[in-house]
């Protein structure tokens, strides 16, 4: 299987993507959630945006990023947005994972990134 960037994937990264999708909404209104290559909280902010063009997306904006989170995008995992910070969308808080709504993350330098795949 190959990715959009014509990467061959392999069969743990095929195995860890659906073990994601399975816990949480990693897409909703064509805002996505991208890990690094190194894995999570690996990037900064330009190593984000090159992952997103680089799989055809632009970084998403705090505005695309509210809009998923209306339409019930939750994913307990920072990242980078287009305005050089770094959120999260939550539905229902918790002790682990932050109060409802979007929230800021602050405590490290490297994130993910949130991407944007509309037109």
């Amino acid at each position: 299987m190959r990715s959009k960037r014509g990467d061959l994937w392999e069969i743990g990264d095929i195995k860890r993507g659906i073990d994601d999708l399975k816990k949480c909404s990693c897409q909703k209104d064509q805002v996505v959630h991208l890990v690094g290559e190194k894995g999570r909280y690996t990037m900064t902010l330009a190593e984000g945006k090159a992952l997103c063009q680089r799989n055809g997306y632009k970084i998403a904006t705090l505005s695309q990023l509210e809009t998923a989170w209306k339409l019930g995008l939750a994913i307990c995992h920072c990242g980078w947005l287009a305005d050089g910070t770094a959120r999260y969308p939550t539905q229902f808080g918790s002790p682990n994972c932050g109060v409802h709504g979007i929230n800021k993350c602050d405590w490290y330098k490297r994130w993910d990134v949130y991407c944007f795949n509309g037109i």
